[in-house]
């Protein structure tokens, strides 16, 4: 699904710029598979904790493949709490970063954000959120176009990062889209414009 395609893709610009191939990234999950509170308003969101190994050398479909199993495997355990969860890993606790991940991604769809509820309509309303509760989430909307925004910490970033990270990801989907077969250790994170400004105005 373009849910899992787009946490595969991210997972890797992580890789890339972390130089880490073994990650946990965090994903809400709207858990309400009990039918008694289906219809239910309220919040019963559970985070997951996706953890992917990634082979540098494999192609991208590779990993999506991978990126699927354990998303899929995650749902499946996806109604234990996460508090139990952290206390059974045993866990240490620090109020500067929340345990298990620190990056988080949402994938949110136009038929989410526009639900109809017993004759209610719903529709969402853009909020400024001033404190982020990860150190970097990204946010994925797929409506008439694809939406990416990123949330992060002002103490570990500054925008003009954020602002490169996002260039980044894009060149980075753009050679997945290109090349799936290529290694993905070796797929671009800068466009061409980037890498003569690199090579040759910053030599």
């Amino acid at each position: 699904s373009l849910h899992q395609l787009m946490l595969a893709s991210y997972q890797l610009l992580l890789s890339r710029y972390s130089g880490q191939d073994d990650l946990i990234v965090g994903t809400p999950h709207a858990n309400r598979g009990v039918v008694e509170i289906a219809n239910t308003v309220g919040y019963f969101v559970n985070p997951l904790a996706i953890r992917t190994r990634i082979d540098r050398e494999a192609g991208f479909s590779d990993l999506l493949a991978v990126v699927r199993a354990n998303f899929l495997s995650a749902i499946e355990h996806g109604e234990i709490p996460f508090s139990e969860l952290v206390n059974d890993l045993q866990v240490d606790r620090s109020a500067r970063y929340a345990p298990l991940f620190q990056a988080l991604y949402s994938f949110q769809s136009d038929e989410d954000a526009h639900r109809s509820i017993a004759g209610f309509s719903c529709r969402p309303l853009a909020l400024r959120n001033a404190s982020a509760k990860f150190d970097l989430s990204l946010v994925v909307s797929d409506g008439a176009q694809l939406g990416l925004s990123f949330e992060y910490s002002a103490d570990l970033f500054d925008p003009a990062t954020i602002e490169q990270m996002a260039s980044n990801f894009v060149t980075l989907l753009h050679g997945l889209v290109a090349e799936p077969d290529r290694a993905i250790g070796t797929l671009p994170l800068v466009d061409a414009r980037e890498r003569e400004r690199l090579l040759h105005e910053f030599n």
